[in-house]
This record gives C-alpha cells, sequence and structure tokens, in this order.
C-alpha cells in the first residue's frame, strides 16, 4: 500500500470513529432516558411515564437512523482495513438502543405495582451501575482515536463493572422470589430485570469489539 492510501485509510477510519462518537452520545441519552422513567415510577410520577416511554421511541428512531447512514458511509469506504470491525462495533452499539427501549414497555406494563421499598433501593442501584457502565463504554469510544492504549485499558474497567451488576441482578432476583408476589407481577419484574441486565452484557460486547480495533490502532496512538 502506497504512503497515500495508507493514509487516507487511516484518514477514513478516524472519520468512522469519529460518527460513532455521534452514536454513542445518542445511544447514552437513551439509557439515561430509561433511569429517569425508572426513578419517575419509583417516584410515583405515573402521568410521566407515558412522556418517557414517548422519549425512548423518538431516540431509538434517531439511533436507527444514525446507524444507516454510518453503515452506509462504511460501505463505501472499500479500502477500509477495519471495515468489518467498526460495522461489527455499530451493529452491537444500535442493540443496546433496542434493549433500553424494550425495558422501558416492560416498566410500563408492570407500572401499577407497588414495589416495596427495598426492590426500589435495589433496583435503583442496579440502574446506577447500568449508567456507570455506559458512562465508560462512551469514554472508550471517545478516546479510541486519540489514545488506544487507554481505551484498552478502560475496556477492562467495564467488565468490572458488568460483574457488579450480575450480582445486583441475582440480589435484586433473590428478594423479589421471597415475596408473595402474583405470578404475573414477578414474569413482569424478571422480564425488566433481565433486559437492565442485558444492557450491561451488550456494553460488555461492545467494549470487546472496540478492544480488537484499539490493538489494531496501538501503531497510530
Amino acid at each position: 500500500m502506497s504512503i497515500n492510501n495508507e493514509y487516507e485509510t487511516t484518514r477514513q477510519e478516524m472519520k468512522a470513529l469519529d460518527d460513532m462518537q455521534d452514536f454513542m452520545r445518542l445511544v447514552f441519552s437513551t439509557i439515561k432516558e430509561l433511569g429517569l422513567m425508572l426513578d419517575d415510577w419509583v417516584d410515583k410520577k405515573a402521568d410521566s411515564l407515558d412522556k418517557r416511554l414517548k422519549k425512548l421511541t423518538e431516540l431509538e428512531s434517531k439511533a436507527e437512523d444514525l446507524k444507516r447512514t454510518i453503515l452506509d458511509k462504511l460501505s463505501e469506504a472499500e479500502g477500509l482495513l477495519h471495515r468489518g470491525d467498526l460495522m461489527n462495533l455499530v451493529m452491537r452499539i444500535d442493540e443496546i438502543v433496542d434493549m433500553a427501549e424494550g425495558a422501558g414497555y416492560r416498566i410500563k406494563s408492570v407500572s401499577d405495582w407497588k414495589m416495596d421499598s427495598e426492590t426500589k433501593d435495589l433496583l435503583q442501584n442496579m440502574m446506577a451501575k447500568v449508567l456507570e457502565i455506559m458512562n465508560t463504554l462512551k469514554k472508550v469510544i471517545f478516546i479510541l482515536t486519540q489514545n488506544a492504549e487507554k481505551a484498552i485499558k478502560e475496556t477492562e474497567n467495564i467488565s468490572k463493572i458488568e460483574r457488579i451488576i450480575d450480582r445486583c441482578r441475582r440480589k435484586l432476583m433473590d428478594h423479589l422470589y421471597s415475596l408473595d408476589l402474583d405470578f404475573r407481577i414477578t414474569l413482569k419484574m424478571r422480564d425488566l430485570i433481565n433486559r437492565i441486565e442485558e444492557i450491561a452484557d451488550l456494553a460488555e460486547g461492545v467494549a470487546d469489539s472496540a478492544r480488537i480495533i484499539g490493538v489494531t490502532r496501538r501503531g497510530f496512538s
């Protein structure tokens, strides 16, 4: 590959990662909105849930449009060495938005249940950790173009937070099973909790994909 072609390939990759930052901002906004919806439910602000859910749906639609735009750009960049890895990164990030929207619908479906104080605390603690893992993931994507080594290091923190979220889920489910609940409420809550936990699993998968790109970019950092 000539020096000019190598430079152009690197420039295209940098531009693709810049587009990914915009995508990640939108995804993080979606998770924040899910957290606010959960808080409104806990605080018994039932009137705001429909508005929150509508906002989640709008963010999901915007993310879908941006995903298509980025994929179209990547498909046209035929000389891009890591095009497949970048496309995989986009698709994995998009799955987080879909999962967040689904969790929003689960909150709405179970919102008539008046949860006990311990469930509230455990659920909000779990959501706080999900926001933390997403904020760390956003940091990984943002620094991937400037400092690949630092981005790789941050992916290790994502794995640590994901393990904490796993423990949060188990503790929350153990508590729910100890309550004398209608089985329909238990099933709905289990579905909601699993979806919130799945956001963390997906974030870890995105981090793994970003790590692969970071390893190949070390020479450009």
